[in-house]
């Protein structure tokens, strides 16, 4: 299976399952990166973020997710990741482990169809982040110091157009205004 935005990768309606990557993959361990993706079209709220980590022999490191703004000027016009949005969430890596790795968050007030980065940082070890061979746009530097491993605003001096991340942003649609949980605590009422 291959990375694919809206499935594995960026603004996406249900988290991911698959192993997406085809095994392509590289080091995460001590550096930040982030990938570049458009927002849902609908107002939306992000309740999680994740990565796809493909190292089977990977360290238990600790990670930081964050959404940044775009900067629509920089790297020749091809943007770079500017200003954090919401807040940054942590995790910790199961060693020996490849899979997804996620987070809950509650990231309110993004626009809609507006180019946002998501981005992850790593501590210093063994772990590598799953990718496709495409022309997105991704930008990297080394990691931030502990214990978040990004800065805000995003310092990240390198860029790179070869590379679709598998990592996403998980939103629910704003407009409805119930969830789930709460339509079926509904649906349970009326049945009694």
């Amino acid at each position: 299976m291959a990375v694919t935005v809206g499935t594995s990768a960026g603004f996406v309606s249900s988290r991911p399952v698959n192993d997406p990557t085809n095994s392509l993959h590289a080091l995460i361990g001590g550096y930040q990166l982030a990938g570049k993706f458009t927002s849902p079209a609908t107002p939306f709220t992000v309740t999680e973020l994740g990565w796809w980590q493909e190292n089977s022999g990977n360290q238990a490191l600790d990670y930081t997710l964050a959404i940044y703004t775009n900067n629509a000027a920089g790297d020749s016009g091809n943007g770079i990741p500017d200003d954090l949005v919401g807040s940054q969430v942590s995790g910790t890596l199961t060693a020996n482990t490849v899979g997804w790795n996620y987070v809950a968050t509650n990231i309110t007030g993004l626009s809609t169809s507006t180019v946002y980065w998501i981005a992850i940082g790593c501590e210093s070890g063994t772990a590598n982040y799953g990718y496709e061979s495409t022309g997105s746009r991704r930008h990297y530097d080394t990691a931030a110091a502990a214990p978040n491993f990004l800065e805000d605003p995003w310092n990240g001096a390198n860029a790179g157009a070869d590379r679709l991340i598998a990592i996403y942003a998980l939103y629910e649609d704003a407009t409805s205004g119930l969830s789930i949980p709460l339509v079926q605590s509904i649906y349970r009422r009326r049945r009694i």
